[in-house]
């Protein structure tokens, strides 16, 4: 690593550009890398200080710093009410424009409606340099808008599903308070889009995956009666990832919402010779949900991504919101192209 007293500047390769300056902070001269933002008759500089957001403009005759310090003020609504202390913006910085950039009058208008922020005092800069100066060109060192990349593949699992807090006296039937834990196998498709903010390492991805599975009653319940549920399943999940990338292989957090649909379902009430004495199908279609897990992102080559995920579903309920699902996943998603 490079101080700002070894190296003049560095820039990155998404745009971004900072180089050594000396300014002062709280009276103490120190040397500091800036944001350079833009580069031309005059030059816009940024620094983010302890929370503070801090810009300087440089020309030929001198650096200056860009305020807009907070104020304590102590006002009262009428003259009945007790005074109150409240915080304004100085605006320092609108009449240090006007006096950097008198010579460009057709800016006033502009200047005094100027926010302290990149895009107005880089607009600002811009402008100002094509009024004046007409023989070079004025650079913007604007950090460049990732472009994200999509990945289609296919998924792959195995799943553990059970459920609670069943009531089944809504059709006048007797049933057992839980179902399962039962495993099952399923597949199909995902795809996973880098989002092209400024949040590093943030992708959208949407799967959708068939399955098959038969729950039983709870082994554990003591009853002379057998309860089995089978259902076929369509399920869609919408997860937001997050990737802490350390190396070939990286963390990743992802959190979403999903919603099984039922295909099929088919609930059976045996007796204890196995003999079905109810037949008859009395769950909803869909089972919406949330979900949340952990992952790894394992990177095989510079654009192919294959990734592991452990996660958790929980579903609001397939019986009139009273029979709650519990699904434990872990899942394999495989690329197959990449955009």
């Amino acid at each position: 690593d490079y101080s700002p007293e070894d190296i003049n500047g560095y820039r990155f390769n998404d745009g971004q550009f900072y180089i050594s300056k000396q300014i002062e902070i709280d009276t103490i001269s120190k040397t500091v890398f800036l944001e350079y933002l833009v580069n031309g008759i005059i030059n816009l500089y940024y620094m983010y200080d302890e929370l503070t957001p801090r810009y300087f403009i440089e020309n030929e005759n001198g650096f200056y710093e860009l305020r807009d310090d907070q104020k304590e003020i102590l006002a009262r609504k009428d003259i009945f009410s007790n005074y109150s202390t409240y915080i304004r913006k100085s605006n320092q910085y609108i009449g240090v424009l006007r006096y950097l950039l008198s010579d460009a009058p057709e800016l006033r208008p502009k200047v005094d409606q100027a926010v302290f922020n990149h895009k107005s005092l880089i607009s600002l800069t811009e402008d100002y340099h094509y009024q004046v100066c007409t023989d070079r060109e004025c650079i913007i060192y604007k950090k460049k808008r990732k472009q994200g990349k999509t990945r289609i593949g296919i998924k792959v699992g195995m799943a553990s599903i059970s459920t609670t807090k069943v009531n089944m006296y809504y059709y006048g039937l007797s049933g057992p308070d839980s179902f399962g834990p039962s495993n099952y196998w399923e597949m199909g498709l995902f795809l996973n889009r880098e989002l092209p903010f400024n949040f590093k390492n943030l992708s959208l991805q949407y799967e959708v995956s068939y399955s098959s599975m038969q729950l039983d009653m709870d082994p554990n319940k003591d009853t002379p009666k057998y309860y089995v549920f089978n259902g076929e399943t369509l399920n869609n999940e919408l997860t937001f990832r997050l990737e802490f990338p350390v190396g070939k292989i990286s963390p990743v957090i992802h959190i979403g919402g999903f919603v099984n649909y039922f295909l099929s379902t088919e609930y059976l009430t045996k007796d204890a010779e196995n003999e079905i004495i109810l037949n008859w199908s009395i769950f909803d279609k869909y089972d919406p949900g949330a979900t949340f897990g952990l992952g790894v992102n394992i990177r095989v080559a510079n654009d192919y991504v294959v990734s592991i995920d452990g996660k958790y579903h929980l579903g609001i309920g397939i019986h009139r919101y009273e029979l709650k699902t519990n699904t434990f996943l872990v899942n394999v998603c495989i690329p197959i192209f990449n955009i």
